[in-house]
């Protein structure tokens, strides 16, 4: 879907990893491909307004928070281990936003 001789190592680079992902994006190939690196994997339409995502990773916390970063709604539809870092980064997002107090100085470990 991206083109181009770069493009297709860099989407080769998304393929034949420890975790299978399948992705569905509420957005046409060609808007979601603005906002993914190729490296996640292929881009290919479902429809006038519907993407699929197919790839592969071995670090499912690096490929949640490049998900977390499209600007439109997306499902992960396969890859337990992806769905639970999608939580995980979650929480952390929300723990963040909870936080009201700002610190003081440096963390601790840096003093």
């Amino acid at each position: 879907m991206r083109g181009a001789p770069t493009g297709s190592l860099e989407e080769n680079l998304g393929a034949g990893w420890d975790h299978l992902v399948e992705v569905t994006i509420d957005a046409p190939a060609e808007v979601a491909a603005r906002f993914l690196p190729r490296t996640t994997g292929t881009l290919e339409p479902v429809d006038a307004r519907t993407t699929a995502l197919t790839g592969s990773t071995s670090n499912v916390t690096w490929y949640a928070m490049q998900l977390a970063a499209l600007p439109m709604p997306y499902r992960i539809l396969k890859c337990p281990d992806l769905k639970q870092a999608a939580r995980d980064l979650g929480q952390r997002l929300l723990a963040a936003a909870e936080r009201t107090s700002p610190r003081t100085g440096p963390p601790a470990a840096s003093r």
